[in-house]
């Protein structure tokens, strides 16, 4: 998720190594707990409150 710029802007990195800045906030969901893309999703309809 993006923190500046396009705010809540939410996209997916579908690697096991990822590089990112400080404006970027990560989330890692456990594989066993939830599906990515679900949460990719979901995420990515309530952008408008993060």
């Amino acid at each position: 998720m993006n923190c500046i710029g396009y705010i809540g802007k939410v996209d997916m990195v579908d690697t096991e190594i990822a590089v990112t800045n400080q404006q970027i906030n990560e989330v890692i969901p456990d594989k066993q707990k939830f599906d990515h893309w679900f949460l990719l999703y979901a995420l990515a309809k309530e952008k408008h409150i993060l």
